[in-house]
Order: structure tokens, then sequence, then C-alpha cells
């Protein structure tokens, strides 16, 4: 499974950017699943390149607003899986992501059978 994951470059260092956007939390998931490919982007790349081939967006933040990548990502019926649900603050934690994802992964594997899952 490809997981694009958003790892912006910030040299501000009076905020912990790697708890931030949940940096701890991806190298968890790496740990429990190394099959998985995660792709980083920093916010520069093109959309055409960005979502190509992905087949969930992962954004594990700890404070966000509605980023654009969210929308995009929607828009294109890529899953997102992200810290906030109907407008409510999830904590992220590596098990609730990874049963997440693990859901996502199965329906992937059901789509690729022929047959159409809905999220």
């Amino acid at each position: 499974m490809r997981i694009l994951i958003y790892c912006p470059v910030v040299t501000d260092s009076r905020i912990d950017y790697n708890w931030l956007y949940g940096r701890d939390i991806v190298r968890g998931l790496m740990k429990l699943e190394p099959d998985w490919e995660f792709i980083s982007c920093t916010g520069n790349t093109t959309k055409d390149k960005l979502y190509s081939g992905i087949d969930v967006y992962l954004r594990p933040t700890r404070h966000d607003g509605m980023p654009i990548m969210v929308q995009e990502a929607q828009a294109l019926g890529i899953p997102v899986v992200w810290s906030y649900s109907n407008g409510y603050y999830i904590e992220p934690t590596i098990e609730g992501i990874y049963s997440e994802l693990k859901f996502i992964e199965k329906s992937l594997c059901k789509k690729d059978s022929g047959r159409t899952v809905l999220f």
C-alpha cells in the first residue's frame, strides 16, 4: 500500500514539528508494516505527481486547520486518514491509525479482485 504523508520543512526551533505533524506515529507504523510504502511530501510537489499511484493520504496532526491536501485527496477519491472527523479532533495513536489503514488495505484488495467496496 502506498501512503502519502505531509512533512513540511520548517526551521522554527520553538515548535516541535516532528510531534505536531505526527512523525512519531508514522515511524511506529513503518515498524508495524515494513511492506507499506510511505511517500513524504513537503508541500512543494505538483498535484499531478503528488497523488499519482497513492492509495491513502495520512495526516496524523495534533493541530490543524482545513488542509488543502485533505480536500484535494478527497476530491480525487483517495481515502484520507486524518486527526479530525466531522469537525472534531481525535488524538492520533499508532494503534487507531493502524486499524484504519488495515481496513483501507483490505478494501483495496477487494477492489482489485473486481468487486466494488464503499468506504
